[in-house]
This record gives structure tokens, sequence and C-alpha cells, in this order.
């Protein structure tokens, strides 16, 4: 049976990091690898190369396709099962991903017949095992909402994994057309992984909750590590957020890469109270080949970052990024900017950055409150935007109080230094002068993000 699996793309509203990173999708590689033992499997990654959809389906007529989505891309992936539709009618259509997850209302189209809920790979598999068995009706598998003339119909609840460690690993043959074209800031050649599930905690604006119910499961560090060895990149992304959730499995594979000799170079999400309870650890990591530590230092004052369910505080996040800058581990910090945020927020925050030279690049992130938040709980009623592809995290998509154009303007100014920042840092101004295709790549990038903010208030109206 032929399976056809979409990474679709973005809008052209759409902007963040899209501009300076392109990793590899993960997920549907490791949907690949559950059923490419018994299925003819094809992958298209529409981010590198949008024409690629209608190109493999003049020469591929799939039985089964797959597409994943998060909300900024969730009408992009309509649009890709609606190509489907259209060069292969009788396939059979799933979405799956954060928003099919959160908001499966989404998808019901004509062009999606069911939607994957939660943790995918298992119930793909048995989705198109039910196909290959000639089934036309899908209800008897679990974790599923089915496209019904009434709506979207749910199935059984699926239970949550208690383990990754019977999967397989990501196929990642399937992108190896694509490989070249991943990357991540600085690093030219990029791969990403997966260590572990979920979260244990419960930030008020984040849907990792929504997805994983606050469960948390680690991968045997054993494993882990033979896929790291497996991985040709030179750079891996450890694409999860508990990657570091459990300070003795990420010890025992990092002692692991240091005594085996592995040398690459990783980037991993960490919480700073984390970082500053497990400074031995850090350490330890920095010695395995850890470059970057992305930390979602979020707000300046603790009662804002009470108020997000965060559960560090102003003095946390100060010891975490002093530690880091210790240690010689560049940053990637992660700000919110709230609906009322006005000058005084913004020079606060110029000033945090350029006393603190180890942040090599911050994410300035307008509050968002995705559907099933507690933020959204809180502020739904706020909300003045619905297209999707403005839930980018750099879009404001509820009201401000200060006019929309003077919020983004106020964003740019902030932004622009911390390009500069970047340029100096990485010598991005000798364009002439011999400079290497990742720098250009980058400058690129940085430019290309800059010049979409300065259009960003253009996108919605906001007061």
């Amino acid at each position: 049976m032929k399976i056809l699996l979409i990474h679709p793309p973005c809008g052209p509203r759409t902007m963040g990091v899209r501009y300076i990173a392109r990793l590899e999708p993960l997920g549907l590689e490791m949907i690949g690898a559950a059923v490419s033992a018994e299925h003819d499997v094809r992958l298209v990654d529409m981010l590198v190369r949008p024409s690629d959809l209608v190109r493999t389906l003049k020469r591929f007529t799939p039985d089964v396709a797959g597409v994943t989505s998060e909300a900024v891309r969730s009408q992009q992936a309509v649009e890709a099962l609606r190509t489907v539709r259209k060069y292969a009618p009788d396939c059979l259509t799933v979405a799956g991903g954060y928003h099919p997850t959160t908001f499966p209302d989404a998808f019901c189209d004509p062009a999606v017949d069911l939607c994957v809920l939660g943790e995918g790979v298992e119930t793909f598999a048995e989705i198109c095992g039910a196909r290959k068995a000639g089934a036309t009706s899908f209800d008897h598998i679990a974790g599923l909402m089915i496209r019904t003339s009434g709506g979207m119909t749910p199935t059984e609840p699926r239970p949550l994994p208690t383990t990754l460690d019977n999967q397989s690993f990501p196929d990642r043959s399937l992108t190896a057309r694509y490989r070249k074209h991943y990357f991540y800031v600085t690093e030219p050649s990029a791969a990403a992984m997966r260590l572990s599930f979920g979260c244990h905690h419960s930030c008020s604006f984040c849907t990792s909750p929504l997805y994983s119910h606050s469960r948390y499961v680690g991968r045997d560090p054993e494993l882990i590590f033979k896929e790291i060895c497996s991985i040709a990149e030179p750079f891996i992304y450890f694409g999860d957020n508990g990657s570091f959730h459990e300070a003795d499995r990420m010890s025992a594979l990092a002692h692991m890469l240091i005594d085996r000799g592995v040398k690459k170079r990783y980037l991993s999400y960490v919480r700073t109270d984390t970082i500053v309870g497990n400074p031995e650890l850090f350490e330890l990591w920095a010695r395995a080949g850890m470059t970057f530590a992305m930390i979602g230092l979020e707000a300046f004052d603790d009662d804002a970052l009470d108020g997000f369910n965060k559960g560090t505080s102003s003095s946390i996040n100060e010891q975490a990024v002093r530690f880091l800058e210790e240690i010689g581990m560049s940053i990637l910090a992660g700000f919110l900017v709230e609906p009322t945020a006005g000058p005084a927020d913004f020079e606060r925050l110029d000033a945090y950055i350029k006393a603190h030279p180890s942040i090599l690049h911050a994410e300035l992130t307008p509050l968002t409150p995705f559907p099933g938040t507690r933020y959204h709980q809180q502020h739904g009623h706020n909300v003045i935007a619905r297209d999707w592809d403005l839930y980018d995290m750099q879009h404001f998509v509820v009201t401000t109080d200060l006019p929309a154009k003077k919020l983004y303007r106020m964003m740019l100014r902030s932004y622009t230094k911390v390009v500069l920042s970047v340029i100096r840092r990485e010598k991005l101004w000798l364009p002439f002068l011999g400079i290497r295709t990742r720098k250009l790549r980058l400058l690129r990038g940085l430019l290309a993000s800059r010049a979409a903010l300065r259009r960003a208030h253009t996108h919605v109206q906001l007061n």
C-alpha cells in the first residue's frame, strides 16, 4: 500500500524562526518508521519545496495521506489534503499534530477524513493496517476524530504512552533529498531528536499540557545514545520540552557520549530551575558538546511569572543565565510580550539583553491564546484575530493597550538591536570577503525576519 506523508508550508504572513531555522519533520519520520516495513512510504517537505506535493502526486497515487500541523500551518495542511483529494480521490486523508489534537474542528473539511488525537505513531499504524485490510470504517481505532455529516465525531480515547522505548528510530531516509536544507541559526547542518514525551509543568500559555495531560515519559539513555550515533549531522536539536526533566537519565547519557568519544554539538530547551538545581549536570553536558541552551525567561518580575504559572522566579532566571555564561554555553532566550506592554517594558528588555552577552539570540513572543490553554480561558474574550496564519507567536491576536503600529514599532526597535548584536558577534558584515554560506543564510534570515516584523501591523487590525 502507498503512504504519503506531508509537511505543510507556512503562509506568506507567518513570521518567527522560519527565517533563521528549518528542521526535519521529526514526527512524520517517526510515523514513517512505524509503517515503512509493510508499505511504500514517501515524504514531502513543503517547507523546503512547496511544489513537491503536486510533483509527487503526478507519479505516486497514495492510498493513505497524512499531514502534520500546528495552529499556524493548519490552513496549509487542509489545503495540502485538498490537493491530495484532487489527484487521488479515493485516498484516505489523515491530519495529526498539535492543532488537530487541541482544535479538531479546524479540520472539519471534505478533504479531511480523520484527525489523530495526541501521540500518533501507533494510531497511524493502526489506520494503515485497517485500510490495507479493506476497512471503510475506523471507529474501532482509539484516539481519532472522524468527520461525519454531523461534524467531527470522537472514537474511544487512546491511553497516553507509558514508554517510548518500543518505537523505532525515525526513518531519516524519507527526508534524504531535503537534509542539506535543514539548519539552525549558526549551524549549517542540523538534525532533530526526541528524548521524551510530555512535560510535568503547566505554564498557562503552553499547549504541551493539553497534548500530554502534564504526563512525562523519558526514553532509555542507551537508545538515545544509539540514535545519536546513527545521525550524520554534526549538530542535533533536542526537540522536546522535557529533555532534562530527569537529571539522572541525562547524566547517564552525557557520560556515554563523553566516554565513547562521540563528537557532536547539541541544543536543548531547558527550564531555568532545572539549570539552577543541577549545575553539575550542565557542566557535564558542556563537556559532552551542548553549545546552546534555549531558555524561556518570559518576564522580569515574579508577579508576571506567577501569572504565567511558570514555576520559576526572576532570581532563578538570573542565576541560570549567569551560570550558563560561566560555563560558556550560548543562550537562545525567549521573552513574552504582554498585550499591556509599553515603552518601559522594551527599555528593560533591551537593557537586560545588552547586559548578558551570552544571549546569542532573543525571541520576542507576543502572548498568544491558543485554544484549550489556561491563557485562552482567561483572555479568549479579547481575541480579535481568528486567522490561524497569524498564530505564529509573532502577531498580537488580542486587543492591546497601545495601537498596533506603535507596539510593533517598539518590537522592531528591540529586535533590530538583537539582529545587530548577532551581526557583530558572527561578523556578518563581511558578505564579500569570503563569507561562508551559513553566515550569508543567517544574515538573510535575520533581515527577512526584521522586514516581516515591519509589516506585521498590516496583517490584522488590532485597535
